[in-house]
């Protein structure tokens, strides 16, 4: 299928930026290479450097381009070797962005099969290739009429056959080969100015610039969101979009709809996303700006908006999530944005249909060339819940909702972290495993929210404890904000006054007057804290058999009890005892206390057994 020299390449990639950025120009013979490439030259202070890939074989080998075609298949693909690696070489010496003509194949027609040229080495040094997708009318007037070169004649219908094939084969080689492929369609005096625009794209983007707007769109967010929240905001939502808000994926929505369009024919399936994260690109940057990409070549403004519309269409948000956006998004100290790596505009045109306040905003991917275009990493959201975070001296928490392995990172980033539970036939399969991975390696601690209610959970409850919508864990947490500060006691209740005596009874000391404290400080922390604070539940066995629901504090386990010595031990081992899970520590005063529990606690109680001052 292709030549001996590309059947499979060892090419080991991550980023693309790591080497020289090498893009491209390819198309079937009289497809205007040639006349593209004067035109680029032309143009004043070009940011790039052109070549002819013909004309530097030629100037390599001895006798030129004449003794080359004279050459056997080996040594032909020995010199275009030597050929791309002068040229990235070059490029590599003067920091330069390179741009190179190129054939990936040679067909006369009446021959059963084309002479695939591309080579190992070609694979190897190109980041991007544009591949000029002209009319096979025009390409046959282009090569009848030139006067420069002699071209074989070809029929109209031998030269689509043979573009179909290029295309499909050189946009499979790029995907495996981590090469950003791009497809540019039309006649060649009109697309000048596209090309022009997509070569400064892949000369100026790359994951530092990408991240640079990510963060640059959260801190437009967030001082928005100060703006109009005041000093009072301490809590923001990050939530996933795709199979977390919903349980469709709007990706294969949007493809679908570019399926059934009658405005637009597109060579790739409704599947192609799936192909793309399939292949060796994976989840990488380069994957994601290649989906960009691809939404850039489907269509034009007009129809692509169109398309959104008709992806919106085909999703139905859970409706615990609305009511639950349209709640806190309301919420005067929370604030809540949906960060998905799909596009943004859909996801618009969703929550503005479900009547989610427009405080609540996206930020999404969209077209490679749309003004202000981002790509959506599963490392960019983590980005974008530490940079909410801020610098811990804020008192800020985020909280984290996402579904699959791409929103690991910033559920691992989070204060918080939920992992939303779909149904089982439109889960991620990968999930548990990397799920398992991150709590048992990584110290990730979550929740999940299996919706739609009855779906069964993922792994352990014990392990991923269960939460909804509605109950204590999220609405004490989001919704009912206590006040600053609130005074909270027991002075004049009877039990009060029972429990008081024997702490005031001069002839109690000793281990008596330790069980004393100890009861005041179980009473207080049953009586009170599980009001101030809430409680959550979780599974419990059942005595009869079977799982029953228990509830223990909110965020126990990221409560620290200290005993300020010494006459608050006896009262802070009562809190302990009522909540086992919590954290227990001695203190001779405040000053032990110092801020690395403030960031990793969630509550701190102070036990003392009485004050002439608390401030």
């Amino acid at each position: 299928m292709v030549s001996q020299s590309t059947a499979s390449s060892s090419t080991v990639w991550g980023s693309v930026y790591s080497r020289s950025v090498i893009i491209g120009i390819y198309g079937v013979p009289g497809s205007g290479k040639s006349y593209l490439l004067g035109e680029l030259k032309s143009a004043p202070k070009s940011p790039f450097t052109f070549y002819e890939g013909s004309e530097v074989i030629g100037d390599l080998v001895p006798g030129g381009l004449p003794a080359f075609k004279k050459l056997g298949e080996a040594m032909q693909t020995t010199w275009r070797g030597l050929a791309i690696s002068r040229i990235q070489r070059e490029c590599q010496e003067v920091r330069a962005t390179g741009v190179v003509t190129g054939h990936y194949m040679f067909w006369d027609e009446g021959k059963e099969e084309g002479d695939r040229v591309i080579t190992k080495a070609d694979l190897e040094v190109y980041t991007h290739i544009i591949y000029l997708d002209i009319p096979a009318s025009a390409i046959r007037d282009s090569r009848e009429g030139d006067t420069k070169r002699e071209r074989p004649i070809v029929s109209v219908e031998h030269l689509e056959k043979w573009k179909a094939i290029e295309k499909a084969e050189l946009r499979s080689l790029c995907w495996e080969n981590g090469i950003i492929f791009s497809l540019v369609s039309g006649p060649p005096r009109n697309f000048v100015d596209e090309v022009t625009a997509l070569l400064l794209d892949f000369k100026n983007r790359d994951e530092r610039s990408n991240l640079d707007l990510a963060l640059e769109k959260v801190d437009r967010f967030a001082t928005l969101m100060a703006a109009s929240r005041g000093p009072q905001l301490d809590t923001i939502l990050v939530v996933d979009a795709d199979r977390t808000l919903a349980p469709q994926d709007t990706g294969a929505l949007f493809w679908q709809a570019v399926a059934k369009s009658d405005r637009i024919w597109s060579e790739v399936g409704p599947d192609i996303l799936k192909k793309l994260f399939g292949s060796k690109m994976g989840y990488s940057y380069t994957a994601f700006r290649q989906a960009a990409l691809l939404y850039h070549e489907v269509a034009e403004n007009g129809a692509f908006e169109a398309l959104c519309d008709e992806a919106s269409l085909g999703v139905t948000m859970h409706p615990e999530f609305v009511q639950f956006l349209r709640a806190v998004g309301t919420t005067p100290h929370v604030a809540v944005v949906v960060v998905t790596c799909g596009l943004s505009g859909v996801w618009e045109r969703v929550l503005q249909r479900e009547d989610i306040p427009r405080s609540v905003q996206v930020i999404g991917g969209g077209r490679t060339l749309d003004s202000g275009s981002l790509v959506v990493t599963p490392q960019i959201k983590a980005a974008i819940v530490d940079r909410l975070k801020g610098d811990g001296d804020d008192n800020r928490r985020v909280w984290a909702f996402g579904d699959s392995p791409l929103d690991i990172p910033m559920l691992l980033e989070a204060d918080e972290a939920v992992v939303v539970v779909g149904e089982e036939h439109l889960r991620s399969k990968t999930m548990d495993a990397t799920l398992s991975s991150a709590i048992k390696g990584q110290g990730l601690k979550a929740r999940q929210l299996v919706l739609p209610k009855g779906s069964p959970p993922r792994l352990d409850t014990d392990i991923l404890p269960l939460v909804n919508l509605t109950d204590d864990v999220i609405v004490n947490s989001l919704i009912r904000r206590h006040p600053q500060s609130r005074i909270c006691h027991a002075t004049e209740r009877n039990s009060a006054k029972l429990l008081m005596t024997p702490t005031r009874n001069a002839k109690i000391s000793g281990p008596s007057l330790r069980r004393a404290h100890h009861q005041v400080g179980r009473y207080l922390a049953t009586e009170f804290l599980t009001e101030i604070i809430g409680v959550e539940s979780y599974d419990i066995p059942h005595v009869q058999g079977g799982v029953t629901k228990g509830h223990r504090l909110l965020h126990e386990e990221k409560t620290v009890i200290a005993a300020l010595m010494r006459g608050g031990e006896s009262m802070a081992f009562g809190v302990s005892e009522a909540f086992p899970q919590a954290t227990f520590l001695h203190a001779r005063g405040l000053d032990d206390i110092d801020s690395s529990y403030v960031g990793r606690f969630e509550t701190i109680l102070l036990g003392n057994s009485g004050a002439s001052s608390y401030d």
